[in-house]
């Protein structure tokens, strides 16, 4: 059985948070534009993630070539 890579999926719900847009009538505007702070919080956290994620990958492909 496969197992599923939980930082692959918590890095793109972070990075895609961290880029969301919301929508009405006056336009299109980033939801972060009022408090920047989570933004560079969020852009951070996926960072970070995506570095484990690169490090759980490369583990896991040594361990399968075993």
């Amino acid at each position: 059985m496969k197992k599923r890579n939980l930082f692959m999926s918590s890095t793109l719900m972070c990075g895609l948070f961290c880029l969301a847009f919301t929508f009405d009538n006056e336009g299109i505007h980033w939801l972060w534009k009022d408090s920047e702070p989570i933004a560079i919080v969020l852009g951070i956290a996926t960072i970070i993630l995506l570095v484990f994620w690169f490090r759980n990958a490369k583990i896991v492909r040594t361990e399968s070539q075993k």
